[in-house]
């Protein structure tokens, strides 16, 4: 695990909400993922603040850890591979070949 995803797992764990009890999101979803419990929007919030603090990282480095994140344990992870992937889309910078 690069630095940066070990950055951003402590983030994730910082945003995870309590269990509740009446909804498991593993049972629901089936996926054997790990989850963490955080809202989408915390999501969001994390993969946008890393592409504004990491403007200046080449694409290519953004890519492999993305590839990382979506290769990570939690479902989370997974899903801030894509927000992150998704801001690179989105005109934050370009997005192209490395």
């Amino acid at each position: 695990m690069t630095p940066e995803h070990h950055a951003l797992l402590d983030q994730l764990r910082a945003a995870a909400r309590p269990t509740d009890s009446r909804f498991d999101p593993a049972a629901y979803l089936k996926s054997g993922a790990k989850f963490l419990n955080v809202a989408v929007p915390a999501q969001r919030r994390i993969a946008r603040a890393w592409l504004k603090a990491h403007g200046s990282w080449p694409v290519a480095e953004v890519l492999s850890l993305v590839d990382e994140l979506v290769r990570g344990h939690s479902h989370e992870e997974k899903t801030l591979g894509l927000h992150l992937l998704e801001g690179l889309g989105r005109g934050r910078r370009p997005f192209g070949p490395a």
